[in-house]
């Protein structure tokens, strides 16, 4: 009898179905997108998973991870290219993710080394962070004042570090994923895409599971929850529509106020604007 409990809590908690409109926490239409404004579109020869726009450095990192390197645009021009073996003390081995810095620079992480390097809006490599406890570390997010995240493929969970010790924490999402994830964050949530589910786990920065949304979802800082869906953003909380291409496939990258939207071997990145501040 002492173990009836708790299998009876467990099947409990596997049958709750987590509300679809929990993740549509902002209610406050003057704090919703009204338009999008381009900032830039940069064709590319090579096909991208990620692009991060700085809107304090003005540059455009792209990662091409099948060649294993990270492009560095600014006016549309190719100002670096950082390939795998580049040299000096922290050189980089197997590129699997990045994520901007504060101050305009990128966070990159080689999963070959286990550890994520710091390099500057010239594609300077300055230092490199330790990813202890980690087995196959494949993508990350670092949120600089209040966690690192990382994905462990090998152990299928999301382990979290201090920023600025560098110290596991804990972790969380144990055995959730199936296929290729991508993890973003801001202060307040996480956002966690799996290609194979088609599906956006949405997590508090403490690791609590707040909702799962059919698609790609990014979230901005004011809570919208925001998608691509055939050549428009599309606001889920009110349902706006803001078209920015013809394409009906594409997939949307969110850091701060920017949208980076990537389209075949095109880049368009917008600002997005609001009624009010």
């Amino acid at each position: 009898m002492k173990y009836l409990l708790p299998i009876i809590l467990i099947l409990l908690c596997s049958c709750v179905q987590i509300n679809e409109s929990f993740y549509i926490e902002n209610k406050d239409i003057s704090l919703s997108p009204t338009s999008l404004e381009p900032v830039l579109m940069q064709i590319i020869e090579f096909g991208a998973k990620k692009a991060l726009y700085s809107d304090r450095t003005r540059v455009l990192y792209v990662l091409d991870e099948s060649n294993n390197e990270i492009f560095l645009f600014k006016n549309n021009r190719l100002i670096n290219r950082i390939k795998q073996g580049s040299t000096g003390k922290y050189s980089i081995q197997r590129i699997a993710d990045i994520a901007l810095a504060n101050d305009g620079g990128l966070w990159a992480l080689d999963y070959f080394e286990k550890r994520i390097v710091k390099i500057d809006s010239n594609g300077m490599v300055l230092t490199s962070l330790t990813l202890a406890d980690t087995v196959n570390p494949i993508n990350f997010v670092l949120l600089e004042n209040t966690g690192l995240y990382v994905y462990d493929k090998a152990k299928n969970e999301i382990l979290v570090y201090e920023p600025l010790t560098m110290r596991y924490v804990y972790s969380f999402a144990k055995m959730l994923f199936e296929g290729n994830i991508s993890i973003s964050g801001n202060k307040d949530r996480l956002w966690i895409y799996d290609d194979q589910q088609n599906k956006t786990y949405v997590f508090s920065t403490t690791g609590k599971l707040l909702s799962e949304q059919k698609n790609k979802v990014v979230y901005d800082r004011f809570v919208n929850a925001l998608t691509y869906e055939n050549g428009a953003v599309v606001n889920k909380a009110n349902g706006v529509y803001l078209p920015v291409s013809g394409s009906k496939k594409g997939t949307i990258d969110l850091n701060g106020k920017h949208l980076s939207i990537l389209l075949n071997k095109q880049i368009f990145v917008y600002e997005i604007k609001y009624e009010k501040e």
